[in-house]
């Protein structure tokens, strides 16, 4: 239930960050929010004030994590920053484009669990770890591309973009970076 909840959490944020972002994208278009609407901003992430790097372009994920930081990443200006419940920013890191390590080709996700971050390449089909200012730790290749990914106790679980397959949920060790187990059966 728990978990539950943390999720609904997750997506209402990523809901309520979009509607109360004062109508305004990174390119001057206004996309003003419904005035009639029944929901009201918990925190506002934006707004006419600030300068073009503080506007969102494309965000691809975004996560609360156990200290309540909004964790957001933006595929199009390519960062991950992160913003206290007051929508004030904490930190923010670059997603250099390229294809060695550190460089992404399309980030599509990402998972925190507290002290360093997974990012799902989707074009290279690649899980990259970083610390929390966006160093490089380690990286390896996954047999799909990353639509969804989250970490647990060491292991990383992966849903893939266009994952046709019978297997739709792939667990991968952290340490050893090897396939363990698609939807809960066991590989070799």
């Amino acid at each position: 239930m728990r978990g539950f909840l943390r999720g609904a959490t997750v997506l209402l944020v990523m809901a309520l960050v979009w509607i109360a972002w004062e109508g305004r994208t990174a390119h001057g278009r206004d996309l003003k929010a419904q005035e009639n609407t029944p929901y009201k901003p918990i925190v506002s992430i934006g707004g006419e004030a600030l300068e073009r790097d503080d506007f969102f372009s494309s965000i691809v994920d975004l996560h609360l994590d156990e200290s309540n930081d909004i964790h957001v990443m933006d595929g199009q200006e390519r960062r991950l920053s992160v913003f206290d419940l007051k929508g004030k920013l904490k930190a923010r890191f670059a997603l250099p484009k390229g294809e060695g390590p550190g460089e992404y080709s399309k980030p599509k996700c990402f998972a925190y669990d507290g002290s360093r971050y997974a990012i799902g390449d989707m074009n290279l089909k690649r899980i990259t770890l970083v610390d929390q200012s966006g160093k490089y730790l380690s990286g390896f290749r996954v047999d799909e591309q990353p639509g969804r990914i989250q970490i647990y106790q060491g292991r990383l679980y992966l849903s893939g973009v266009f994952d046709y397959s019978k297997d739709r949920v792939h667990v991968y060790d952290l340490e050893t970076k090897k396939k363990i187990a698609s939807n809960a059966r066991r590989t070799r």
